[in-house]
């Protein structure tokens, strides 16, 4: 007999709140053992949700960990109907991760050959209806390591016309930064496989994208740092230029595209292939490649044939545009918050929270029905913060290090470009949310590793961040924020930082996409609550499911599912 959770207890248990075209319906508690640090929703269907607990992979500084992992679908009334471990099917191998891809589960694991000194990573099909696996392991991709500890990081991504899967690895050496691009259909069939060799010393090469385009062509955008002495001891990798490269099918450069112009220095980009096929390049500029502040929005159109630049166009950007946060002295007793707000006031100082600084990321993409691109970049950073605690028990004294890792999750930008290639406006939400992350141990205690290129592992941050859904002509914005921003819809407005999540409120902001009108209203609360992490949410046509987590130091933390409608 199958093992019963009861999410929801049917309508008259749900939990309903409106807030403008958005109905959210929460289930009910569910304990889950100690330790437990994730719940991930994989995919939705009409059939059911499909959650992942645990098994996600938290990078420490020379250690690869793996929590314990469960697979687990559930109902439309969020009934539990079934759950896998695969630990017969795992055997010698680890698991990776399981993506969705148009209306079919993968499931992706790792063997390292140590006789041949290589990563194997194998790819099998999951039946969605009853979580066994469909298909038999297909090997997918091998990558030589010395080591079982020097494990290699990928993505799996749609090809620009959704019809195939691009694996993207790292398969860089000691000497040099190498990609390795394969094509599959849905059958995890091989289509074709690209290593390129790239001509930068290994961690001076960022991979920030990849577009596999319509005429089969690979796209990669990195940036390129180089090594600066700083003093006779010191040395720092600084960055010197972003880089546009096409590459065939055979991993042969055929061309460079451009990132600067009359001055200007693209220090990010997206790359996105319209309906049409056309090519374009978006990204933030800077005047001076130094300091990478950034001083307006580019947008290339570009013949991909040639790499010439059909139309450019550039919108001037400055600190004016960027919200602006009053905190009261008073407004939380935590001292956990109060350390955040000390440490945020700390890289303010260092100049990247008041000024419109390269801290900005590509985060969201969509083309419209008129061939309209439509980009959504979030002003983000990581820091650490590491001090040293004593402790004195009458007979000696004891030392560890406290270190704090810190996720910021600034303003909002809605950047509109036309089929053309022109920018028709820019929208800025003001957003300030900072999560904090501390670990205690030891001197040597290492903590969770973060670098926002490509390949990003683990959960964090959990609670802050945002999520969209496009619905006719609006763009719906769900975030966690503070109480006293229930009226904040545009820069100027009198903003709070949101530093304690759990007394918090989720909000709804639409962005209408004709007349530029913002509307706001709450949604639901976060007090008392797990908190909702809204970043992780799922999308799935008008409907966008949710988990919302709660730890727990000393007993069972809580987890429950939610499920947002947009009408």
């Amino acid at each position: 007999m199958k093992q019963h959770f009861l999410l929801i207890l049917l309508l008259a248990l749900q939990t309903t709140l409106i807030a403008q075209n958005s109905t959210v319906n929460w289930g009910e508690d569910l304990k889950i053992k100690r330790g437990t640090t994730e719940l991930t929703i994989i995919t939705a269907d009409n059939t059911g949700v499909y959650v992942q607990e645990g098994g996600v992979r938290y990078f420490t500084i020379g250690i690869n960990n793996m929590t314990g992992f469960k697979f687990r679908k559930f109902d439309k009334f969020y009934n539990e109907v079934y759950e896998e471990d695969y630990k017969q099917e795992l055997k010698g191998k680890e698991l990776n991760r399981i993506i969705p891809f148009k209306n079919k589960l993968y499931i992706f694991a790792d063997d390292y050959d140590k006789k041949e000194k290589q990563f194997i990573t194998y790819a099998a099909e999951i039946d969605k209806a009853s979580g066994k696996l469909k298909t038999d392991w297909k090997e997918i991709v091998v990558v030589p390591r010395e080591n079982r500890g020097d494990a290699y990081e990928f993505t799996i991504i749609p090809s620009s016309d959704s019809s195939s899967m691009i694996l993207v690895a790292d398969i860089s050496n000691n000497d040099r930064s190498s990609v390795k691009v394969l094509v599959m259909n849905e059958a995890l069939q091989q289509q074709s496989v690209t290593t390129i060799n790239l001509q930068y010393a290994k961690n001076s090469y960022a991979l920030q994208d990849v577009l596999f385009t319509n005429d089969k062509k690979i796209l990669l955008v990195g940036k390129i740092y180089e090594e600066v002495e700083l003093t006779k001891k010191r040395k720092r990798l600084m960055f010197k230029k972003l880089s546009i490269e096409k590459y065939d099918l055979a991993g042969k450069k055929e061309m460079e595209l451009p990132t600067s112009d009359a001055g200007k220095v693209l220090v990010s980009a997206k790359m996105i292939q319209n309906k049409k096929g056309e090519l374009f390049v978006c990204g933030f500029y800077s005047n001076n490649a130094k300091t990478q502040d950034i001083n307006g929005l580019l947008v290339n159109r570009i013949d991909l044939a040639t790499g010439t630049v059909i139309a450019s166009t550039t919108k001037q950007i400055d600190p004016s545009m960027i919200g602006t946060f009053d905190d009261d002295a008073d407004d939380d007793k935590d001292a956990e918050t109060k350390q955040s707000k000390l440490s945020s006031k700390q890289a303010a100082a260092e100049g990247d929270l008041d000024g419109f600084s390269s801290d900005f990321l590509f985060r969201k993409i969509f083309v419209g029905q008129d061939n309209s691109i439509l980009l959504l970049a979030e002003k983000f950073r990581f820091d650490t913060y590491t001090r040293t605690e004593s402790s004195y028990d009458g007979q000696r004294w004891t030392y560890r290090t406290v270190t704090t890792y810190q996720y910021t999750s600034g303003d909002l930008l809605t950047i509109k470009v036309g089929d053309d290639g022109t920018l028709k406006w820019v929208n800025v939400i003001p957003k300030l949310q900072v999560e904090a992350v501390k670990a205690r141990g030891p001197a040597t205690a290492t903590g969770v590793n973060y670098n926002p290129h490509l390949f990003i592992s683990g959960g964090l941050p959990f609670y802050s961040s945002f999520n969209v859904a496009p619905f006719k002509n609006k763009l719906i914005f769900y975030y966690n924020d503070n109480t006293k921003n229930a009226a904040v819809k545009k820069v100027g407005d009198k903003a709070k930082s949101t530093y304690n999540f759990s007394k918090s409120n989720c909000y709804t902001l639409t962005l209408d996409l004709t007349s530029g009108d913002v509307a706001r209203k709450f949604l639901f609360t976060n007090e008392d609550e797990p908190i909702a992490m809204v970043r992780h949410g799922m999308l799935t046509g008008n409907e966008l499911y949710l988990v919302a987590y709660k730890p727990s130091l000393l007993g069972k933390s809580t987890l429950k599912l939610g499920k947002i409608t947009i009408r």
